[in-house]
Order: C-alpha cells, then sequence, then structure tokens
C-alpha cells in the first residue's frame, strides 16, 4: 500500500471514530452546563417569565426575570441525570466501537452513536 491508503487502517479509523465521539459527548455536557449555568444566573424567587414581541418577525421572546429556588434544585437534578446519561454513553459508545471488526461496520456503528446522541 503506498500513499494515503497506507495510513487509512481499520486501527486509524477507529481512533478518529472515537475522537469524533469524545467531542460529540463533549458537546452535549457542555450545552448541559451551559444551561445549568444560565439558569443559576437568574435572580432568586418567585419564577417570573416576561413576554415580548419583536415588531418585524412577530416571534415570541421569553426571559425569566426570576426563578424559584425549587425550579434551581431541579435543575441540578437535570444536569445530574445529563452528566449521568454522558459518562454511560461514552463508556458504552467505546466499547461498542472498539469492538468492532469490519470498518464497514465500523462506519456504520460511529453514525449510529451520532443518531443516539442526537435522539438524546
Amino acid at each position: 500500500r503506498e500513499g494515503f491508503e497506507s495510513y487509512f487502517t481499520g486501527q486509524m479509523l477507529c481512533i478518529v471514530a472515537l475522537i469524533c465521539w469524545y467531542l460529540m459527548v463533549a458537546k452535549e455536557v457542555s450545552h448541559a452546563l451551559a444551561l445549568h449555568r444560565g439558569i443559576i444566573a437568574v435572580p432568586s424567587g418567585q419564577t417570573i417569565i416576561e413576554t415580548g414581541e419583536n415588531p418585524f418577525t412577530q416571534v415570541r421572546h421569553y426571559k425569566l426575570s426570576r426563578v424559584a429556588r425549587r425550579r434551581k434544585f431541579f435543575s441540578l437534578i437535570l444536569l445530574l441525570y445529563r452528566l449521568f446519561a454522558a459518562v454511560l454513553l461514552v463508556w458504552v459508545g467505546t466499547y461498542f466501537l472498539v469492538y468492532t471488526v469490519s470498518v464497514t461496520e465500523l462506519i456504520l456503528n460511529a453514525v449510529a452513536l451520532g443518531i443516539i446522541l442526537d435522539i438524546d
């Protein structure tokens, strides 16, 4: 084998698939943390949701002025659930990709993991 074919072996493709999988899960964790940080940053008190409408696009916008402590606690529970799901997906997805034998199946499994993460 010469050229690029010598670099694209099954092992190298598996490493690339694992890196992509880890980056996709890291993005999900980043979104979960950003949501929690945003909710925690809102002042505490009785939950108040203000609405407004853009006069040009006529799209409604919602703004949280205050969030009850109970809802902030629920946000923490939701964050912990999402982090647990991410850890579980990384663990199962890694074994799923590492123990794939054929290169064609590896590509299909990597795509399947991406679809599972998008559904979750």
